[in-house]
């Protein structure tokens, strides 16, 4: 995902620096570099700034009073000549403060600051399902996991040297399982790709049981195993 923004300096060498360092940094699009907080109102009317790289100590409103005007201002890097204004652009919540002249060095590890700040953390999918049988909850490892077979009310889930009974769906454990790894190849069984032995027409063999291959999923499953090297 790219993120917009804009440098505002008085200065244009100060601004050039800063040009040049993002040329370096694909995930940025700058959309102006202006010289004044009076001519940054425009942009943000027409543009979607996620990042403001700006100088605090410029004519008519100071880098400061400007982020302190706005209701919901972008995320802001200072970039300034003087470090004594650091701690109050922190209490206004800056990603980073420069202190000029910016190297190429510093000026990365603001963006990344910023990026960090911006995208989410991805949520790491759970590894185990939590199954309880015989008053003991236990835990089933996905990777363990051979295959789902469909009972009524119940999922039989079978795994080298157990078979776990759990009260749940199979559109409820279809989703919990990671699409790349499982499949559903019938109404009542989804298969672990790595624990299939063996395709022979209408069935994929796991640890010697045949497990039919449903016509609405047949287009699909033989798709997928086609790109499966264990297959080739």
């Amino acid at each position: 995902m790219k993120y917009n923004c804009i440098i505002v300096d008085d200065e244009p060498l100060a601004r050039k620096v800063i040009e040049k360092h993002l040329q370096s940094f694909p995930q940025l699009t700058l959309q102006g570099s202006v010289e004044s907080a009076k001519a940054v109102f425009e942009l943000l009317n027409t543009q979607n700034i996620h990042l403001i790289f700006l100088d605090i100590q410029m004519p008519l409103v100071d880098g400061l009073q400007f982020i302190r005007s706005m209701r919901h201002p972008p995320s802001v890097i200072f970039t300034t000549a003087y470090t004594e204004y650091a701690a109050e652009s922190y209490i206004l919540d800056a990603i980073d403060y420069l202190v000029k002249p910016v190297s190429l060095e510093r000026c990365e590890r603001g963006i990344n600051k910023f990026l960090k700040s911006i995208q989410p953390e991805p949520v790491e999918e759970k590894q185990f399902l939590l199954v309880k049988q015989d008053g003991k909850l236990s835990k089933v490892f996905l990777n363990t996991i051979s295959y789902v077979e469909a009972r009524k009310d119940y999922l039989m889930i079978h795994t080298p040297t157990h078979v776990y009974i759990k009260h749940m769906t199979m559109k409820a454990i279809e989703g919990m399982l990671p699409d790349q790894q499982f499949k559903r190849v019938h109404r009542s069984f989804i298969v672990s790709a790595d624990a299939i032995t063996q395709i022979d027409g209408n069935t994929v063999e796991i640890s010697g049981k045949a497990i039919p291959i449903g016509d609405k999923y047949r287009k699909e499953v033989m798709a997928l195993f086609r790109g499966n090297n264990k297959f080739r």
